[in-house]
């Protein structure tokens, strides 16, 4: 007897478990990759309606740990920089739009969270701006997965270059980070 692997069990609860960390403020998984893979042999409005609960879960859990850890005075020197002020006085100007547009578009999304942290933006506000513009990206994406039947191996190539081109750029800031240190 072939044992069944728990993802083969229950796929729905395999991508909500893994859409929490992919669409963490700061992650090296790629959401797109899996959701690429689900399309192909999974429901799409349900694969939509799991993936955009993980996401506000995610979101939900990101705005309790960053918008206190912004708001402490350990950061004001970065806050007040002339290139911060001059993001936040843009951000402010329309902040659930900017929200939308970014988390619908394929641009990096994690500036714009971390700009409506640092705003204090309404928990209510930032949800439903990032559910609103993921639960259509998402259909999109699974539609893709869908009509395009990439082989797996070649959605985890593409996900191990994500996961190896991240750990890279965290890897470099970390060295700067103790390069300057080290100068202090």
């Amino acid at each position: 007897m072939m044992r069944a692997r728990w993802a083969d069990w229950h796929p729905q609860l395999a991508l909500f478990i893994y859409s929490i960390p992919a669409n963490a403020a700061v992650s090296l998984l790629s959401h797109e990759v899996a959701l690429l893979d689900y399309g192909i042999n999974q429901p799409m409005l349900l694969s939509t309606t799991v993936a955009t609960g993980a996401t506000a879960v995610a979101g939900y859990l990101d705005w309790h740990v960053f918008v206190p850890l912004l708001q402490t005075g350990k950061l004001e020197k970065y806050k007040s920089s002339r290139f911060a002020r001059y993001c936040m006085d843009r951000f402010q100007q329309m902040p659930f739009t900017v929200i939308f547009a970014a988390a619908f578009t394929p641009i990096p999304f994690a500036p714009f969270k971390l700009l409506a942290f640092s705003a204090n933006y309404p928990l209510r506000n930032y949800l439903s701006a990032v559910v609103l513009a993921r639960a259509p990206r998402y259909l999109l994406l699974l539609w893709i997965g869908r009509e395009l039947h990439l082989a797996r191996w070649i959605l985890v190539v593409g996900l191990v270059l994500v996961f190896v081109v991240g750990l890279w750029h965290v890897g470099s800031d970390w060295q700067k980070l103790l390069s300057r240190r080290r100068l202090t």
